[in-house]
């Protein structure tokens, strides 16, 4: 029940926050843009243990209102597998299995608040992926087992705060759906609490380089 309210809200308000830019999408989308790159580290609890998800994004901020673009994320944190038993003999543990995940994802975050270091958010996450069950002690050959084709969908609310232009922190409130949800690894979908530190390159340059072209195109840096 807890969980059914949980995913609802989560949908609302993300409908409600991107409904409000439907009407002005296209005049966003013809004005001005910046590079968008960052660098991210989320914690987040799946299945009880905490897990790291790292990854990188690149795309386009329109009006520092909205921004578009694809990323790659990874499971960094080795994750015990608790729906496949680990490698027994003779009665005895020998090691456990532990679950990979990597994806490929494409996002929009709408921001809906925002002041000089303050900003919240709606991100939306899709993409595709692969899961794998890894041996780390199996032969080279055989470490990969069951590894499947899923697709993920992570909605969600963002804070966040920055301490320079290219350096801040920020916390997600998110669902991450993956479809179909493992039956021989762990399953990973789950509500989730994400504290993320960001680094964000383009704005770093543009500090660093204010006279150069590229930042004459794409500059300056900005909060």
């Amino acid at each position: 029940m807890r969980r059914c309210f949980f995913i609802t809200a989560i949908l609302i308000i993300s409908l409600s926050a991107c409904g409000q830019y439907l009407d002005s999408l296209p005049e966003l989308l013809r004005g001005r843009y910046t590079l968008d790159f960052r660098l991210e580290s989320r914690g987040t609890f799946i299945d009880h243990q905490l897990v790291r998800r790292n990854g990188f994004r690149v795309g386009a901020s329109f009006s520092r209102k909205l921004r578009l673009g694809v990323g790659l994320s990874w499971i960094s944190s080795p994750v015990v597998s608790t729906l496949k038993p680990p490698i027994i003999e003779n009665d005895s543990i020998l090691h456990n299995l532990y679950v990979k995940l990597n994806y490929v994802c494409y996002y929009a975050d709408v921001v809906f608040y925002k002041t000089k270091r303050w900003q919240l958010s709606v991100p939306l996450e899709f993409g595709t992926g692969m899961e794998w069950l890894e041996d780390p002690l199996a032969p080279s050959d055989g470490q990969v087992q069951s590894k499947h084709f899923l697709f993920l969908y992570e909605p969600g609310i963002s804070v966040q705060y920055k301490f320079f232009h290219w350096l801040g922190a920020g916390a997600d409130i998110t669902y991450l759906f993956i479809f179909p949800n493992s039956r021989t690894t762990t399953r990973l979908s789950s509500q989730t609490f994400n504290v993320k530190f960001l680094f964000w390159f383009d704005q770093l340059f543009y500090d660093v380089f204010p006279h150069s072209k590229i930042t004459k195109r794409f500059g300056p840096s900005y909060w």
